[in-house]
């Protein structure tokens, strides 16, 4: 490593130090948290059920039909995947995981699942259970490969996600997921954030998440208050991904999981999209959430 890069190094895991605490993360990102309270969004039921949940639990569920009615979103999903299932490839760091697509994207909102990323039906409650303006980080289309019984890597295990205090993921089963689908799998009212003795247990370090070893979540966890997320083709997963969780272990049945990932501007992560004038054009009837979730450092100069 140059002398650089390990200088680099060594000043963002100082900063991910830093900001980490939660007044200290929320003062960073205020000019946000103030877009936020002068924008706060009216929630309909079914968001206000979710906003609930989460702020609850860490996580919530619906599904594409209650959060999108008379839409027949997951068809559309499941068309546009059907297209994108013959050029897939192997995802270069979870071997057991077939990207639909490049894993540093380019945005076209003719995506349908970009588009779905993009709804102030998904925004305005991850940006309420954040209490900011958030920044979408990723949108991924995976398939699960099968592994019988072979060895867990990476978020195979349970793990809290790395470097900062809240963040939200969204999940969308694309087909029925039984325990042997590789369900994600979580402890409820884990997220850091949360007031539980859950919420204490094998704690991030910042800049990295936490990776307890093989066993002791099962030791320290009540098995009832390990939740298997089990669901139909179109069930939807709204969850703050610094609680403790697994997912992916499919057994004898694929599991095919959009995935899309908030989290505050501050968040630091390699490029995973790009985009230029013309897609920020076709854009100019979403939302401002929606808009300013677009990260503007990843605009093509």
């Amino acid at each position: 490593m140059s002398i650089k890069n390990t200088i680099n190094k060594n000043l963002f895991e100082v900063i991910a130090k830093a900001k980490y605490p939660l007044p200290i993360w929320k003062t960073l990102n205020h000019k946000n948290v103030a877009l936020f309270k002068s924008n706060t969004p009216e929630l309909n039921e079914v968001q206000n059920r979710i906003l609930s949940d989460l702020k609850n639990t860490g996580i919530a569920t619906t599904s594409l039909d209650e959060l999108f009615p008379k839409e027949n979103l997951l068809e559309t999903l499941n068309a546009f995947a059907a297209k994108k299932e013959e050029t897939g490839s192997t995802n270069h760091k979870k071997k057991f995981l077939v990207d639909y697509w490049d894993e540093v994207v380019e945005l076209d909102i003719n995506n349908p699942f970009l588009k779905t990323a993009l709804s102030a039906k998904i925004i305005d409650v991850v940006n309420s259970y954040m209490e900011m303006y958030t920044s979408l980080m990723y949108f991924t289309l995976q398939k699960t490969i099968p592994i019988g019984e072979g060895e867990l890597t990476n978020s195979q295990n349970w793990h809290r996600d790395p470097q900062e205090v809240k963040q939200v993921k969204v999940f969308t089963y694309l087909n029925d997921i039984d325990q042997n689908s590789g369900p994600f799998t979580y402890v409820p009212h884990s997220a850091p954030t949360h007031k539980h003795e859950y919420a204490k247990l094998f704690p991030q370090q910042p800049p990295q998440g936490s990776y307890p070893g093989n066993g002791q979540v099962e030791e320290k966890v009540k098995t009832e208050d390990i939740i298997p997320m089990l669901g139909k083709a179109g069930t939807m997963i709204f969850c703050d991904t610094n609680g403790l969780h697994y997912g992916g272990v499919a057994k004898t049945n694929p599991r095919i999981m959009s995935t899309f990932g908030y989290s505050a501007h501050t968040y630091k992560e390699n490029k995973m999209y790009y985009y230029d004038q013309k897609f920020l054009d076709s854009i100019t009837d979403f939302s401002p959430q929606a808009k300013h979730s677009i990260r503007p450092q990843w605009k093509n100069k």
